[in-house]
């Protein structure tokens, strides 16, 4: 195998080890990974090696077609417009209808004057309104960061469950889509940082 899927697969085992070590830690219980964890977080990760990793494999083994009678006849069709004009000798524009359409729109007045009570008031108002939803988000983090963590280790035991049962591939797809849904949603309530605003 090329080594890019290898480096890749074994980045996102990685990846995926540590978030449960995480996990098993942020719930101060010891981490253990059974071969059956080992084997779910090795097919998961071997979801998340992109398709573009893999068709650059195939294409260094030389395991597809080659291309080049296909691209001959869209040979124009994967040129940008400018290129394809300055090709065939087509100016649709001079240089100074250029120059003119770049400022054409130079002397529009594109806000009005604001001054500095205005630019003060504003500013203490959003300062304000802030500081005052600030304690409102940290409760909605909370209470998204424990629904996700609840949402994901209800996903666990539905794996286990899966492993042990045959089922339709369709709904073991549709769980799998929810994991990935459930993971991206727990990494983002964990790593969001507030502002840490001061008052003056």
């Amino acid at each position: 195998m090329d080594q890019g899927v290898i480096r890749s697969l074994k980045c996102h085992y990685r990846k995926q080890l540590i978030f449960r070590i995480l996990e098993c830690y942020d719930k101060n219980k010891d981490c253990d990974i059974s071969l059956l964890d080992a084997v779910v977080l090795l097919e998961k990760s071997g979801r998340l090696v992109r398709e573009s990793t893999i068709r650059n494999w195939f294409s260094h083994v030389g395991l597809t077609k080659t291309q080049q009678t296909e691209d001959d006849g869209e040979e124009d069709d994967n040129v940008s417009l400018s290129k394809w004009l300055e090709k065939h000798g087509v100016n649709p524009f001079s240089q100074n209808e250029i120059e003119h359409f770049e400022c054409c729109d130079d002397a529009v007045i594109t806000s009005g004057e604001v001054s500095e009570e205005d630019i003060v008031a504003l500013v203490n108002e959003k300062n304000n309104s802030i500081v005052d939803s600030s304690s409102d988000m940290e409760e909605e983090q909370d209470k998204t960061r424990f629904f996700n963590c609840r949402c994901k280790s209800s996903y666990k035991r539905f794996e286990q469950f899966f492993a042990t049962e045959n089922f339709d591939e369709y709904v073991v797809d549709l769980f799998k889509i929810v994991d990935k849904k459930s993971d991206e949603l727990c990494i983002k309530s964990k790593t969001f940082q507030p502002k840490t605003l001061f008052s003056m």
